[in-house]
């Protein structure tokens, strides 16, 4: 008889292992998988919940109803029983800012919004390598909780599975945590820059067209581009300011207000030009825009702008004066070829005589350019020193060698940035091109240039007024500027962007 019991014990197997302590070990895994599902399933309802910024978030001033309570009629009783409590509603304004889950940090609503609205794809990733790296954890740990059980299990041999499943479940979690890491921090990142771009729209300016309105940022969405000048000191933005005011036509032919960070020249104003109601906000937020920047490429101690476009958004930000590059950029939709040839001026006396002697000399300038004069040509020029003319330019001789491509000129703008001093003459060259695929350019297979020439006058009073510099940039309708003419007495060369 006890052999024969013996016998049925051996026999009661599963797999060579006996079948209680099979069961015990099928148990624990089980148990484990259950919290592992456990802790799965919370996480997903931390993620997802309002505070994350997901769409489950009542926007701002969204009114919330209340479930509305209905009783039964029931023709057996009276009607009296059957009550009905009415909805109220209340009006509850959401938080600008919310925890974000994933970083640990405060964002803005419409920054963790705008993320998930235009950064579909990378969440997606987020979600895959977080899913991945879960079931290469989930893998480790049941095997793990498997060996627990084994060697509490008495007489069990421990035992692992095959080497290659375990490879692959650790280069799962090694992986996935890799890839999750790195994707959240450039998520993080994003985010970060987002928020510091929406900080700016509710700072204030203050338009100098007379009329002194003051606009938030946000109220020129659709309807302008706004450009900010920063400037390290006020000498500087003043600096800045004249030389913007030399493009004060195309400002608003590009539809573009300059903002001015900081107090404006006296007796400056136009409608291209605003002034910022609180500068040092407009710094703070810049000072945060620049710490979330990932190339930190703007200096912050030199003159630099901030660019957004019709649609509220952030388009470029730099160092410098550059503006004839930041107009060809925003661009025009306007045919500019039909303009008149002269801006309207109102002169006083004292510049009357200045005014016209500055346009002799920039009506010289293209009479020798079409005709290839060069006799004509060099006197106009002022040597403006070898710190200025150090690069090796194509001399005048061969520039005028060829016919030139000029049509016309029109729209002739001249700003004296040192009155009696200094001027900056903005014009609109006309010249030969037909529309490409992208149907660039003015009709009829004309282009435009936006050209742009610093004059100086000469010392001494019978000084008369010459050429500094001149330089054209494309200034079309859907054209992209790729390069630019830069000329002195010495010559021209072609800037590539």
């Amino acid at each position: 008889m006890a052999a024969a019991s013996n016998n049925n014990n051996n026999n009661n197997t599963f797999k060579g292992w006996p079948a209680r302590r099979y069961q015990r070990l099928c148990r624990h895994q089980r148990r484990a998988l259950q919290a592992i599902a456990l802790v799965g399933l919370l996480s997903a309802a931390f993620w997802w919940q309002p505070s994350s910024g997901t769409f489950l978030t009542a926007p701002a001033g969204s009114r919330l109803c209340r479930p509305v309570r209905v009783g039964f009629y029931d023709n057996n009783k009276r009607a009296g029983a059957a009550q009905l409590r009415h909805s109220r509603i209340v009006t509850r304004a959401a938080p600008e800012t919310g925890s974000d889950f994933l970083s640990g940090q405060n964002f803005s609503r419409k920054a963790l919004l705008l993320f998930e609205t235009e950064r579909n794809t990378l969440v997606a990733l987020i979600f895959v390598s977080a899913l991945i790296a879960f079931v290469g954890i989930t893998g480790l740990l049941y095997n793990a909780v498997g060996q627990v059980a084994l060697f509490t299990t008495p007489g069990a041999k421990p035992g692992i599975d095959s080497l290659q499943s375990l490879l692959i479940q650790a280069s799962a979690l090694l992986l996935g945590g890799f890839g999750f890491f790195n994707l959240n921090g450039r998520r993080t990142s994003i985010l970060r820059r987002l928020d510091a771009e929406i900080s700016f729209e509710r700072q204030e300016l203050e338009l100098q067209d007379g009329i002194g309105l003051v606009k938030k940022l946000s109220d020129f969405k659709s309807t302008s581009s706004v450009l900010a000048l920063f400037g390290p000191s006020q000498e500087e933005l003043h600096e800045a300011l004249r030389e913007a005011e030399a493009y004060r036509r195309r400002w608003s032919t590009s539809g573009i207000v300059v903002v001015s960070v900081g107090a404006l020249p006296s007796g400056m104003g136009g409608s291209w030009l605003a002034q910022a109601k609180d500068p040092d906000a407009w710094l703070r937020s810049r000072q945060k825009l620049m710490a979330a920047s990932e190339t930190n490429s703007v200096d912050q101690a030199g003159m630099a702008w901030i660019l957004w476009n019709r649609g509220g958004r952030l388009s470029g930000e730099s160092q410098g004066k550059n503006f004839d590059q930041v107009l060809a950029f925003v661009g025009i939709k306007k045919d500019l070829s039909a303009l008149p040839s002269r801006a309207p001026e109102l002169p006083s006396e004292t510049t009357r005589a200045a005014l016209e002697e500055v346009l002799s000399v920039h009506d010289s300038f293209y009479e020798a350019l079409k005709g290839g004069d060069v006799v004509k040509m060099l006197p106009l020029w002022n040597d403006p020193g070898p710190e200025v003319d150090s690069q090796p330019r194509v001399p005048w001789e061969s520039i005028l060698s060829d016919q030139a491509a000029v049509l016309d000129v029109v729209d002739v703008d001249v700003v004296f940035t040192k009155p009696g001093i200094e001027a900056t003459v903005t014009s609109i060259e006309v010249v030969r091109g037909e529309g490409g695929f992208m149907n660039e350019g003015g009709p009829g297979g004309k282009g435009t240039l936006l050209a742009t020439k610093r004059l100086r006058r000469e010392e001494g009073p019978s000084g008369g007024w010459r050429l500094i510099s001149h330089q054209t940039i494309p200034y079309c309708s859907n054209t992209i500027a790729r390069q630019s003419l830069s000329c002195t007495s010495q010559g021209c060369i072609l800037l590539k962007g």
